[in-house]
C-alpha cells in the first residue's frame, strides 16, 4: 500500500523520504521489498522524450549518488525509447562517451539505434535521395569499424536498409529515383554494410526494370 503513495515526479528527483526508506529496507535485508520499491518508483516517473533527458540520467548514475543500478534503469529507458515520441539523432548517439554506452543493455542499444534512424528519416522529404546519402555518410562515421555503435549498426543493418528504401520509394516514380541513386553510389562501404549496399542496388534495378517494362508496353 505504501508503494502506491510514492510522490510522483516528471523527472528523476529522488525524494529524501524515499531514499531513507530504501536505506532502511537495505539495512533490514528486505531485498524483495527494496526491489519492489525501486521498480514502483521508476514506473511512476514520466517517460523520457528526448536524448538530453536520457543523458541527464546517465550523468546521475555516473555520479554514484543513486541507490539504483543501470540494469534497474534499463526497463525505464527501454519503455521510453520505444515510444514514437522519443527523439534522438545520430549526432546524439555519436556524442555518448564509452562509459555511457556501456550503461545501456543490448536491447536498449538496439531500440535507441532504430529510433535514431526513424527520427532522422522523419525529418526528410519523401524521395530526398541526397538527404539519405548524407545520413549514410554520417552513419559510417559514428558506426564504422572499431566504433562503439558498429556492432549495433551491423545487427540492425537490414532494418536501416528497409527504412531508407521506404523513404526513397515514397517519393514517387522509381524510374526517376533510380538514376539519382545510381549517380550517388556508393552510399555505404559495400564490405562493411553489404545489406544496405544491396538495397540501394535494388532501387536502381527496380527503376530500370520499370522503365524497360513501360517501353515494351508502348510498342
Amino acid at each position: 500500500m505504501w508503494m502506491k503513495n510514492l510522490p510522483p515526479s516528471e523527472n528523476f528527483e529522488l525524494p529524501e523520504s524515499v531514499r531513507s526508506l530504501m536505506s532502511l529496507l537495505e539495512r533490514a535485508g528486505m531485498e524483495r521489498e527494496l526491489a519492489n520499491l525501486k521498480e514502483s518508483y521508476l514506473k511512476g516517473l514520466g517517460k523520457l522524450t528526448t536524448f538530453d533527458e536520457l543523458q541527464s540520467e546517465f550523468e546521475l548514475l555516473e555520479g554514484n549518488d543513486l541507490p539504483f543500478t543501470p540494469e534497474e534503469f534499463s526497463i525505464r529507458w527501454k519503455r521510453s525509447v520505444k515510444e514514437s515520441t522519443f527523439k534522438v539523432s545520430f549526432e546524439n548517439l555519436a556524442s555518448m562517451t564509452p562509459a555511457q554506452f556501456e550503461l545501456l543493455t543490448k536491447n536498449v542499444k538496439s531500440d535507441l539505434f532504430m529510433r535514431a534512424v526513424r527520427t532522422e528519416l522523419k525529418g526528410f522529404e519523401d524521395g530526398d535521395v541526397k538527404a539519405v546519402k548524407s545520413l549514410c555518410d554520417e552513419l559510417q562515421v559514428f558506426a564504422g569499424k572499431d566504433r562503439p555503435w558498429h556492432v549495433v549498426a551491423k545487427e540492425k543493418e537490414g532494418f536501416s536498409a528497409a527504412e531508407m528504401d521506404n523513404k526513397i520509394c515514397a517519393g514517387g516514380n522509381p524510374i526517376e529515383l533510380g538514376p539519382i541513386v545510381e549517380s550517388l553510389m556508393p552510399f555505404v562501404d559495400a564490405e562493411i554494410f553489404p545489406k544496405m549496399n544491396g538495397r540501394f542496388e535494388t532501387i536502381i534495378q527496380r527503376g530500370k526494370k520499370k522503365a524497360k517494362k513501360e517501353k515494351e508496353e508502348e510498342k
